[in-house]
């Protein structure tokens, strides 16, 4: 006769020798759960929106009329509150040992929303007024970053120096100078490449800033292939007025806006080069995203705009290039399973 041993008892659901339901919930850093972490996530997430959203309603209704107390109140408070309770998240998180990142997202639309209330009580016409409010959205922004090590408040620092940008090229009179939609797809890039090679001196958002000044580079540039792809439709550009008379569509021929079009493919072109580059120098895959949707769109709206006639050339050449880089991986896997090896 054999013995076998009891089998395991499972732990009761009363005696607390086990979770509830058996249902293990792994404990983070401090005392506080993932679960109640991500309770206060949404929280905070609710706090940040409303708070946002009276920021918003006091600077957009503010700019038209003669604006009452109450209205430019709120929106001083509300800002006032984004900080402080960004600052007070971090205060609190830090001493109990846990992590600061719920102090990042007020700490960042409070930086937006300082920029914008500032507007409201400063006169942002001057420059040196309008080079002040960018430079404290920046400064909130970047100090935000250091302090959570999150990278939410540098995409406020994005805003602000997006604000700084346009208001140096508005001083210096480089905005005249570059007209029409090239000009503007110069302006775009210079900014995407600017943006990112700062965000590079932040450790903890040198991905986040790049990846979202990207964003701007390709929803920029397809903006301007598409607006040139209507103003063939409706004649006229950036640089041309509406026409008011219509000729009717028996007579009508497309305008030729070929130099145009290539100029913003030729931008969208070096943008590419330079976000393969930078994914090269820090394999962050959001620069190859950001390349693979400008190289993937740019074509078909840029051949819309040229009123191209026969689109299966323009098909034949992207896939065979395509297919020769396929190719050109397919025959290094073998030199690249020997490097790993080695």
């Amino acid at each position: 006769m054999s013995h076998l041993p009891p089998p395991p008892t499972e732990p009761s659901m009363d005696d607390g020798s086990g979770p509830p339901l058996g249902i293990a919930i792994p404990r983070g850093e401090g005392d506080a759960s993932p679960l109640d972490r991500r309770f206060d996530a949404v929280l905070v997430a609710l706090a940040v929106g409303l708070l946002s959203a009276a920021v918003l309603i006091s600077w957009a209704f503010s700019e038209p009329r003669a604006a009452s107390t109450g209205l430019r109140l709120s929106g001083v408070v509300a800002t006032l509150a984004l900080l402080g309770g960004g600052v007070a998240l971090w205060w609190r998180n830090h001493a109990a040992g846990v992590r600061a990142d719920l102090a990042a997202w007020p700490l960042a639309f409070g930086a937006v929303g300082t920029g914008l209330m500032a507007g409201e009580f400063l006169d942002a016409g001057t420059s040196d007024v309008a080079y002040l409010i960018a430079f404290l959205t920046i400064a909130l922004g970047v100090g935000g970053t250091i302090l959570t090590g999150h990278g939410a408040p540098a995409v406020a620092a994005l805003y602000g120096l997006g604000r700084f940008y346009l208001y140096f090229l508005e001083d210096a009179g480089i905005d005249d100078s570059l007209d029409g939609e090239v000009g503007a797809a110069v302006v775009v890039a210079v900014f995407v490449v600017m943006a990112t090679l700062l965000g590079s001196f932040l450790p903890g958002a040198r991905v986040v800033v790049g990846v979202s000044a990207a964003v701007i580079g390709v929803v920029g540039l397809l903006a301007l292939l598409a607006s040139l792809g209507f103003a063939g439709w409706w004649g006229f550009s950036l640089g041309e007025p509406l026409r008011s008379e219509s000729s009717g569509f028996d007579d009508w021929t497309p305008p030729d806006h070929r130099a145009e079009v290539l100029g913003v493919l030729a931008v969208a072109a070096a943008l590419v080069v330079f976000w393969l580059a930078y994914s090269y120098v820090t394999d962050a895959p959001g620069f190859r995203l950001a390349a693979v949707a400008m190289l993937a769109s740019a074509p078909p709206i840029a051949m819309t705009a040229l009123f191209v006639d026969e689109p299966a050339r323009w098909a034949l050449v992207t896939c065979a290039i395509g297919a020769v880089f396929v190719v050109a991986v397919w025959l290094r896997a073998p030199r690249v399973a020997g490097s790993a090896q080695r």
